[in-house]
């Protein structure tokens, strides 16, 4: 199968226009793109495959013999070359938003020649074919929809990188354990990857003109919480006389669904247009199938196991470059 995909997409490249306007459709960028994925992943299987018995079979008819690794990878460079060199069109990076993690969030949803998006499944509200993932993961208070349902996790947002290339928990206290205290919400997250905001929508950020607000309770000096059982619940502190709000608008609240059960919401895919959450609505932020940093990624990856981590590194070094 892999390398009737290869093969199909070798006879055809030629014959589709290398256009960078041609997003929809078939292209010859997008014929390179799946020749080189495809590639990818039997060189992948090829190699690492025979690690793993329960994924072979003795006749062959799961697996890929090891010995054809070498010319999978080769394949799978070659077709990424050929689309980095732009003769199949003039792709690069999106880089047009100096805030480097809007510039990541932008990349999915701006559709006005963008060099990054190779070949997308597109919508259109004016045609009627929109979608709804935007109504699941928004953090819109009192809009519409089915909205809040995707909440990513704590693991996930502490696995970006710092600047400085280490990893490390998101600091609430000091050396000596005492609590950290921020300014600003969003001061916890300061001096990490900028794909961080552009993938997760943070306390304290802004999405469709509207601050999210995430925050469970006040910590009293015995350790209890203060909080409430609704968005924005408000409550009398101990030694004031008049409730203020102890919780966010936006949660998190314990087992109360469409609140952010873990603190964050979901960014990325997510459209920024004003009413694109609601039902009869939608959206029409395209779903991108190939992109130019994974071809960048693809090359990287092809290049080392071909025993040429220079060029590999050149290749990632890029992608990782456009967010710092």
């Amino acid at each position: 199968m892999y390398d009737f995909v290869i093969s199909e997409m070798q006879a055809i490249r030629m014959d589709l226009p290398a256009d960078l306007n041609v997003k929809s459709r078939a292209s010859r960028a997008a014929a390179l793109a799946m020749e080189c994925r495809a590639a990818l992943y039997a060189g992948s299987i090829a190699k690492y495959g025979g690690l793993t018995p329960s994924v072979s079979t003795q006749g062959g008819e799961v697996g890929i013999p090891a010995a054809k690794a070498q010319d999978y990878y080769t394949k799978s460079l070659a077709a990424a070359q050929l689309i980095i060199s732009g003769s199949a069109g003039t792709y690069g990076l999106y880089k047009r938003n100096a805030d480097l993690s809007e510039n990541f969030a932008a990349l999915f949803y701006d559709k006005v020649s963008n060099p990054e998006s190779i070949f997308i499944e597109d919508f259109k509200l004016k045609s009627g074919k929109v979608h709804a993932f935007t109504q699941e993961p928004a953090a819109l208070r009192g809009g519409r929809g089915r909205r809040r349902r995707i909440n990513p996790s704590l693991n996930l947002v502490q696995a970006f990188e710092k600047l400085d290339n280490t990893f490390a928990p998101l600091p609430v206290t000091d050396g000596s354990g005492n609590p950290i205290y921020y300014t600003n919400q969003t001061d916890i997250f300061a001096g990490r990857d900028a794909r961080l905001a552009g993938t997760v929508m943070l306390p304290g950020t802004s999405f469709k003109r509207r601050t999210v607000d995430i925050w469970a309770g006040y910590v009293l000096a015995d350790g209890s919480v203060v909080t409430g059982d609704d968005r924005g619940s408000q409550k009398v502190l101990p030694g004031q006389t008049q409730p203020v709000q102890v919780v966010g608008f936006d949660g998190p609240i314990h087992g109360k669904e469409h609140t952010a059960q873990s603190g964050f919401y979901l960014r990325k895919y997510q459209d920024p247009t004003v009413g694109s959450g609601s039902r009869g609505t939608g959206s029409e932020v395209p779903f991108i199938r190939y992109r130019y940093a994974e071809v960048l990624l693809n090359a990287a990856e092809a290049a080392f196991e071909l025993g040429q981590p220079d060029v590999a590194a050149g290749y990632m070094n890029q992608v990782r470059e456009r967010a710092v």
